[in-house]
This record gives structure tokens, sequence and C-alpha cells, in this order.
């Protein structure tokens, strides 16, 4: 469009904002962690349960994060109930909150160390 970049420009930014295009860039090589809370953690416990799909090991409920697509967990919300937790990242306070409730995180090597060992 002729004057597009003279005296046009305003005209352009104001009906047209898209006219010129993206601004800016992505990063190609960037990876998206999937992200749980205690609170969805706590949530997804239940739903094991009603649900009668959960497994049990040293009296704690299985919970396998890296199985249902997560990979961190972080330490907001409460956790009520003694989980065994596998994932692959998580927060120190996530840590601490789990612990205090009777509960303890692995990481998905540790699991297989423990099964190969047969304490879980």
């Amino acid at each position: 469009m002729a004057g597009s970049k003279k005296h046009k420009q305003t005209w352009i930014l104001k009906y047209y904002p898209n006219y010129f295009g993206k601004k800016g860039f992505r990063r190609p090589n960037q990876s998206k962690a999937e992200v749980i809370s205690l609170r969805g953690l706590s949530q997804l416990a239940e739903k094991l349960k009603q649900a009668g799909e959960a497994t049990y090991t040293e009296d704690r409920l299985l919970v396998d994060l890296t199985k249902l697509g997560y990979t961190r967990l972080i330490g907001s919300g409460r956790v009520d109930s003694k989980l065994f937790v596998v994932s692959e990242a998580w927060t120190k306070g996530s840590e601490q909150k789990i612990a205090e409730a009777g509960g303890t995180i692995v990481r998905p090597s540790q699991l297989q160390e423990r099964s190969s060992r047969g304490e879980a």
C-alpha cells in the first residue's frame, strides 16, 4: 500500500495491526515442561482412588507422574495423604511437604533400582 511506511503508517497500525507481520522471534530449541502442583497432585490421587486405578507400594499410594505426562512437581498447595511419587524433577518445597505428610519422591531410575532389588 502506498504510503504505508510514511504518512499512512498510523492509520495502518490502528486499523490493520498485523499488516507488517509478527514481531520478535521464537527460540527453536525451547522445551516446555509439563508442571503439576501439589494441589493438582492431591486431586489426581483422589481421582485414582475413586476410579479404582490406585496402586499401593509400602502402604503408600503410588503416583507415577512420568507415565501421566508430567515432568515437574511444584510446591503450591498441600498434601494430606501418604504418597509415593515418581517424578523427573521437583522443588524443595514440594519435597518437604510430601515428607511431612509421610510420603516420598523418587526419580524413575530410582524406582527401577528399587524394583530390581525387590523393595517396591
